[in-house]
């Protein structure tokens, strides 16, 4: 992978198994230079831990750095954020158009999310599958 198609993050490895390595990231400030900052989840959170699956030549404490696929970013913000609004803004507009009260659109608006992410929580174990972080060697 190539540094223009990844998102890189120093952490340091905090637990190795056969099957995972857990690394520690900290934010820091570089990551509010980044133009995939707000994709990434890892701004304006202090530590976060990362279980990366795939049996490493590490020891605890090294110092690593943790890739992700740009695109894989954008496919999360489009999962979590894009797809839920768009599901939310076409109920509200559905239910005004029906003469509902604009408290009741709303708040069935609001609602129609809940399945959405009830399917998420369904196929998290699919859905973790295509969300990769790699460790850079």
């Amino acid at each position: 992978m190539s540094k223009l198609s990844t998102v890189d993050h120093e952490g340091v490895v905090k637990e190795i198994s056969n099957e995972f390595v857990v690394v520690q990231i900290t934010s820091n400030a570089a990551c509010s230079s980044c133009h995939a900052e707000g994709v990434c989840s890892m701004s304006g959170k202090k530590e976060k831990t990362i279980d990366i699956a795939g049996n490493y030549n590490f020891k605890k404490g090294d110092s690593v750095t943790v890739q992700m696929e740009k695109s894989l970013g954008f496919s999360a913000v489009i999962l979590g954020y894009f797809i839920p609004f768009i599901i939310m803004v076409t109920t509200l507009v559905i239910f005004l158009a029906l003469k509902f009260k604009e408290s009741h659109a709303g708040i069935i608006a609001l609602l129609s999310v809940f399945p959405y992410y009830l399917f998420l929580l369904a196929y998290k174990n699919k859905i973790n599958k295509k969300f990769v972080f790699s460790l850079k060697i």
